[in-house]
Order: C-alpha cells, then structure tokens, then sequence
C-alpha cells in the first residue's frame, strides 16, 4: 500500500509529464464547434457543457477541446511543492513551486487593474456567463494565498507585495 508522499510525487510526477494541462469537466465550451453552434443560447451552452460532461467516455478531442493549465489547479500544485520543500529541503520542490507561481503572474486575467485569474475555460450557469479567465474570487484567492506561502518560505518580498495587490483585486471581484 502506498502511503500519501508516494501518491503525492507520482500525482505531480504525472502532471509535470502533462505540462500541468488536463481537462476540466466544465469545459466544453473550449471547443471552437459548440461555442459557434450554441449561438449564444444559454440553454444549448448548458446542453453541451453536460452532455460532454457526462459521457462515459472523453470526446473532447472529437470537438477540438485541447488540454490546457487551470490557474486554480497550477495554485494548488505549486503549494503541494511548497509543502514538500517545507518537509524535505529539497530545493527542487521549492523550485518547482516558483516556476509554476511565476507562470502565474505572467498569465492573469487580461485589462485587468490588480492581479486576478479566471477559469481556463467559459461557463455558463442557468442565472450568468462566465467568459474563459474572467476573474473569479475563488481562483484568485488561491493564487494569493500560493503567493502568501512562497513568501513564508523564501521571505522574498515580491511574493508578499504582488499577494497585496491579489487581494485587493479579489475584495473587488
């Protein structure tokens, strides 16, 4: 039986060997296909978000949905580095982590004022749409909470500013 560093490094193993890109079960409207021939229709968006979702098998590929990296799950694999560095002092955790945040904020949500982050993909509920990285609080704040963790670690001052100006954004969003 494996214990949990075991699953844990074969986990982030498995995701480095992937670019940290995957599919999310929302995100079927990354296909150039259904996003066009939903017209704009809340209800069709709705239908193929689903019927992709729940299909035994994975078409995305049929409708040309491409693995891509999720801010949200980048945050959470960079803090799973952190916290193997913190276990271990191996610096090659703490640097995997700083390679991850720094993709992060050099990918946030466009034209915004403060740092933010979306969803890599669009969404649709039955009340909104949400367009591919619109910013959103909830994957915001764990980007600045990474951020706050690397800055505990490393002491580095630019994580503790750029956490800063997250959370002023997210107290906006």
């Amino acid at each position: 039986m494996q214990n949990a560093d075991d699953i844990l490094l074969s986990l982030l193993s498995a995701a480095e060997k992937r670019d940290y890109s995957g599919y999310s079960k929302f995100d079927a409207l990354n296909s150039p296909l259904l996003r066009r021939t939903s017209v704009n229709n809340k209800w069709l968006r709705l239908l193929y978000t689903q019927v992709v979702k729940e299909f035994p098998l994975n078409i995305r590929p049929l409708f040309g949905v491409k693995p891509s990296r999720n801010p949200k799950g980048i945050a959470l694999f960079a803090r799973a580095y952190f916290f193997l560095f913190q276990k271990t002092q191996d610096r090659g955790y703490l640097k995997r982590g700083e390679l991850l945040l720094q993709w992060l904020l050099r990918n946030p949500s466009p034209g915004q004022d403060n740092l933010c982050w979306g969803y890599n993909f669009p969404w649709q509920s039955t009340i909104f749409f949400v367009d591919m990285f619109e910013p959103n609080a909830v994957v915001t704040a764990f980007v600045g909470e990474t951020l706050i963790h690397a800055y505990r670690i490393t002491g580095n001052e630019t994580y503790l500013t750029t956490a800063r100006s997250v959370f002023a954004a997210a107290s906006c969003i």
